[in-house]
Formats: structure tokens, C-alpha cells, sequence
């Protein structure tokens, strides 16, 4: 077995950062249709899984809070 000389890997062209954005990618879908596409679909996830704020969190603990109290002092009371 003869040892291969090293793989030469190819040469990426340095185009410049417009040409790179004008290019299209395989799929055909061109920079500016990538962002518009990904835009919508951060949007679209930021929607479906809403991150409660923190003065949210703090609010639904202390009902939390409350409402265990309650039933606690109930539970006593039996």
C-alpha cells in the first residue's frame, strides 16, 4: 500500500461579501430570501413558545404560594 500525499483541499474563492449575498445557494433561494424566511420563522417560534418575563414568573409563584397556603390552612382545619 502506497502512502497518498495529502488531500489538497480546494481553494474557496474570497468573493466579496455582496457577490457572496447576491449568489444563490442550491435550493435557489437567494440571501435576502434566506433572512426574510428566517425572520418570519424566530417570529413564528417566539409566538408558539412565549418565555414568561420575569415579573410573570414572580406573579404565578406567589399565586402558587398563596393558593398552597390556603390549602394547607384547609387541610389543618379538617
Amino acid at each position: 500500500y502506497t502512502k497518498m500525499p495529502p488531500k489538497k483541499r480546494p481553494r474557496l474563492s474570497r468573493k466579496t461579501d455582496l457577490a457572496a449575498r447576491a449568489s444563490t445557494n442550491r435550493s435557489g433561494e437567494t440571501h435576502e430570501d434566506r433572512e426574510t424566511r428566517l425572520l418570519a420563522n424566530r417570529e413564528r417560534h417566539l409566538q408558539t413558545h412565549a418565555v414568561e418575563t420575569r415579573e410573570q414568573r414572580q406573579g404565578r409563584l406567589a399565586a402558587d404560594a398563596s393558593r398552597n397556603q390556603q390549602t394547607r390552612s384547609a387541610e389543618s382545619a379538617e
